[in-house]
């Protein structure tokens, strides 16, 4: 299961016949998901701290810009087209924050009331595997998006209206999360497990505080589909991107953490999301060249919604336990990388070949000739 949107970008497809695939997206999504992993390893944050901080300030608004490029507006009603993502990409996230908190409950470690906060509100702060978090805002942003594009496409076809709307987005996100305490600010906002009034402090809903940030390169990801699939790497253009990138970084030192709401600079963060989105683009075109690494990328991309739900536990069991009994941060932070996406992988193909979990675990299968729905964080094929 991949959480990408697949697709062409033509803004109402003729046919429900799927698009091509481009080896650089499929590059891209693998990417996308090993900078996430990357970015929960703490071993790597402390011996790398410079390139943790750079890859921390684009890491998330590349995500949903793949995932934005991946996006396919087709006949289908918004209603079908999000209730589609919803079984792909909710039910998955309800099934196994249900599961974690009956076990905690089970386990005396929390309560129904714990159990019900995560899965009405649904943030990285209610949740107990944090990452969790992408999914419930991944759909809402994908909802508000597809909604956007169908009743604004006759005004965002100019590349100067797609402008002034990433820009517009990205202001106003700014100065609307500076309403929300990240946890550094407001110690309460670390997590929250009782449905009372301090859960606005910290956020909304969905993260639905994030939306105008998060959906600025979601929708800059779709304006640029067709030029990202025919991307072609420049490397002057992509070493100058880079050397801004870790620039911007060094004098500024603004950290970037959108489940902490922590989005610090009204320009200079989103100079530096582009700057590494660009760079980024020039890496995974240079992969795409590479049949190994095709190959691998594409299949953690399909995989990337159970990499996404399933990695974090076993970060945090590898870099917790692991100094104690290997003498070597160097093998322990591999260890960190390697063995959460393998246990992912794992449970992705124990979940195919049992019944009950494919049904809970995977998009309903409809019958031959209907859409297509795979599960990668961006997955929709018209």
């Amino acid at each position: 299961m991949q959480l990408f949107t697949d697709g062409s970008n033509s803004v109402l497809e003729k046919s429900a016949g799927t698009s091509p695939r481009h080896s650089l997206i499929d590059v891209a999504k693998g990417m996308g998901i090993c900078l996430i992993v990357i970015g929960h390893n703490t071993l790597f944050d402390v011996y790398f701290g410079l390139l943790s901080d750079v890859l921390a300030s684009f890491r998330t608004p590349f995500f949903f810009f793949i995932s934005g490029v991946t996006l396919s507006l087709t006949r289908r009603s918004w209603r079908a087209a999000v209730l589609l993502r919803a079984d792909a990409w909710l039910k998955p996230c309800l099934v196994v924050i249900v599961a974690l908190g009956l076990m905690k409950i089970v386990l005396g470690k929390s309560s129904f009331e714990g159990l019900l906060t995560s899965a009405i509100y649904a943030t990285g702060f209610t949740y107990s595997w944090p990452p969790l978090w992408f999914l419930p805002h991944m759909w809402l942003v994908y909802a508000c998006c597809f909604a956007l594009l169908i009743k604004c496409q006759v005004y965002l076809k100019a590349r100067w209206t797609q402008a002034g709307c990433f820009i517009l987005m990205t202001i106003a996100g700014y100065f609307w999360l500076q309403l929300f305490s990240s946890p550094r600010e407001a110690g309460v906002c670390e997590a929250q497990s009782a449905l009372t009034s301090q859960l606005f402090t910290c956020g909304l809903p969905l993260s639905a505080d994030l939306l105008l940030v998060t959906s600025s390169f979601f929708m800059l990801g779709y304006f640029f589909s067709n030029n990202v699939k025919n991307f072609r790497g420049m490397p002057g253009l992509g070493m100058a991107a880079l050397l801004a990138l870790v620039a911007l970084e060094w004098i500024f030192k603004l950290r970037t953490d959108l489940n902490h709401r922590e989005y610090n600079g009204m320009l200079v963060s989103p100079a530096q999301a582009l700057l590494g989105i660009f760079v980024m683009l020039h890496v995974c075109d240079a992969l795409s060249r590479w049949r190994v690494a095709v190959r691998v990328l594409s299949y953690l991309g399909r995989i990337s919604l159970f990499v996404l739900i399933f990695h974090s536990p076993v970060v945090y069991l590898i870099t917790r336990n692991g100094p104690r009994l290997i003498d070597s941060d160097a093998v322990v932070g591999t260890l960190a990388f390697v063995v959460p996406i393998l246990f992912s992988a794992l449970v992705h193909y124990a979940c195919q070949r049992h019944r009950i979990t494919r049904a809970l675990m995977f998009p309903y299968q409809r019958p031959a000739g209907s859409v297509v729905v795979t599960q990668g964080v961006g997955a929709l094929k018209g």
